[in-house]
C-alpha cells in the first residue's frame, strides 16, 4: 500500500507540474505518457527498493523486540499491527513466518500468526460495535459484512471502510489488539502453520495453545467491541443518525431555512445541464450553474471558508445553518494551475455573505479553450428535505440563488 501511494504522489506531483508547462496543443497526449513513464521508472528504480528496506527493517526490529522482551514486545507488536497493514508494509511478514515455520524445532513457530489473528479480531469487534450504533442502512450493511471479514482475518474492508472513518474505533481497536497479544506473549503462543489469521486461526495452533488463544481472542473482542460501543454512545447523547423530527402540524407547509446567493452575477443554468457529468448527475450534490459576466466572486453564504484551492479554482464554505456549499469556477479550470484567477481567502477564515472571495477573468478562460460555468452545489444536499434552484433569468451576486428547504422540525444530521 505504501508503495503505490508514494507512486500515486509521485504521479500526481509531476503531471500537475506539466500540466502548467506543456503547451495546449500538446497536453492531452503527452503529459499522460510522460506521467507514467518517469513515475514508474522512479518507482522501479528508487521506491521499491528503498521501501523493501523499510519493511526489512521493521520486520527485523520487530522480531528482535519480540525475542528480546517477550510479552512486552507482542503488546507493542499488538498495539502497531494494524497500522502496519494501513501501509502495506505487513506484506514482508510471510518472508519471516515462512523461516520461522521452516525451523520450528528451534524457533517453536510463528508468533506473527498469532498477533495478526488478535489484531484482526479487535478491528472486526470494533467495526461490529458501530454496526449496533449506527441507524444509517448503508453504514450497517457494510459494518455487518465487513466485521465478519475482519474477524475471519481480511481486515482492509473494515478498516479502510468503516473504522478508520470514523477515527475512535481503529483507536479502541489497537488497544483490544494490545491486551490479546499480551496474552500472546505471556503464554509464548506460536503457531504451526500459516492459515487465516482471526478467530477461526486456531486450527494452525498445536492443541497446547488452544486455551491461551481462544482466552486472548476473547479479550481483544471484548476490549475492542465493548470500547467502541460505549465510547460511541457517549458521542451520541444529543445527536441522532437521524433528523430529529419535532412536534408539529402534519398539514403544515415545508419551510424555508436558508438561501443561498449568487457567488457571481450571470445568466443561471439548469446544473444539469453543464457539460461535466459529475456535477451535472448531481454526484457532488444539488445546486445551479451560472454563465458569468461579472469577474468578481462573492461569498453566497454566511460560515467558514473549508476549502481555498491553491488553484484558486474553487471554493468550500461552511455555512452557519449547516449547508456545505462547493462553488467551482468553470470546467477542468484546474487545468490552468491557478492563471487567470486570484484569491482573497484562505481555509479557517470566516467571511459573510458578499464578501469577496476572490477573482475570475472568464473571457481570458474561455479564449483558453475552457468553460466558464460557476457551478454552485450544496456538498451535503441529503441534510435536507430539498435543494432547490430559484428560476431566474438574470441574477446578481447579491440575489437568491438557490433556496434549502427541509420538513417541519428537522434539523441537518448530525453523524455518529
Amino acid at each position: 500500500m505504501l508503495p503505490v501511494l508514494v507512486a500515486v504522489l509521485i504521479l500526481a506531483v509531476v503531471e500537475k507540474w506539466l500540466h502548467g508547462k506543456m503547451p495546449a496543443t500538446l497536453d492531452f497526449i503527452f503529459t499522460p505518457m510522460i506521467s507514467i513513464i518517469f513515475t514508474a521508472f522512479i518507482t522501479f528504480a528508487f521506491v521499491g527498493p528503498v521501501l523493501r528496506l523499510v519493511g526489512d527493517g521493521l520486520t527485523n526490529g520487530l522480531v528482535a523486540l519480540y525475542d528480546a522482551s517477550g510479552f512486552i514486545g507482542s503488546t507493542v507488536f499488538g498495539l502497531v499491527y494494524s497500522p502496519i497493514v494501513i501501509t502495506g508494509l505487513h506484506q514482508s511478514f510471510p518472508a519471516i513466518e515462512t523461516q520461522l515455520l521452516a525451523d520450528i524445532a528451534k524457533t517453536g513457530g510463528d508468533f506473527f500468526f498469532p498477533i495478526a489473528s488478535m489484531a484482526n479480531a479487535a478491528q472486526g469487534a470494533a467495526c461490529l460495535a458501530i454496526f449496533f450504533l449506527t441507524k444509517d442502512k448503508k453504514e450497517k450493511g457494510l459494518a455487518s459484512s465487513s466485521g465478519v471479514s475482519a474477524l475471519l482475518g481480511i481486515t482492509e474492508p473494515a478498516i479502510f471502510g468503516v473504522n478508520l472513518k470514523k477515527r475512535y474505533p481503529f483507536f479502541i481497536a489497537l488497544i483490544g489488539s494490545a491486551v490479546g497479544c499480551f496474552i500472546v506473549g505471556l503464554f509464548g503462543i506460536r503457531s504451526s502453520a500459516l492459515g487465516a489469521a482471526g478467530v477461526i486461526g486456531f486450527i494452525s495452533f498445536p492443541v497446547e495453545y488452544y486455551g491461551p488463544f481462544f482466552l486472548a481472542i476473547a479479550l481483544s473482542i471484548a476490549v475492542a467491541f465493548t470500547g467502541t460501543y460505549v465510547y460511541g454512545r457517549r458521542l451520541a447523547v444529543g445527536q441522532s443518525d437521524e433528523p430529529v423530527q419535532a412536534p408539529t402540524d402534519p398539514a403544515a407547509p415545508a419551510v424555508s431555512d436558508g438561501m443561498i446567493m449568487a457567488p457571481v452575477s450571470g445568466l443561471p443554468v439548469s446544473l444539469k445541464a453543464v457539460k461535466d457529468q459529475v456535477f451535472a448527475t448531481e454526484m457532488m450534490g444539488k445546486g445551479a450553474a451560472i454563465t458569468p459576466t461579472d469577474n468578481m466572486i462573492y461569498a453566497p453564504v454566511t460560515g467558514t471558508i473549508t476549502v481555498a484551492d491553491s488553484t484558486m479554482h474553487a471554493y468550500g464554505i461552511k455555512a452557519d445553518d449547516g449547508a456545505e456549499v462547493l462553488i467551482h469556477l468553470g470546467i477542468d479550470t484546474v487545468k490552468l494551475n491557478g492563471q487567470y484567477f486570484s484569491s482573497r481567502v484562505m481555509p479557517g477564515q470566516r467571511v459573510q455573505v458578499g464578501d469577496v472571495l476572490g477573482t475570475a477573468d472568464f473571457a481570458a478562460i474561455k479564449a483558453a479553450g475552457y468553460d466558464a460555468t460557476v457551478m454552485v452545489v450544496v456538498t451535503n444536499t441529503p441534510a435536507f428535505g430539498e435543494v432547490a434552484p430559484i428560476e431566474s433569468a438574470q441574477v446578481e451576486h447579491d440575489q437568491p440563488l438557490v433556496t434549502l428547504t427541509q420538513s417541519p422540525g428537522k434539523q441537518p444530521a448530525a453523524a455518529l
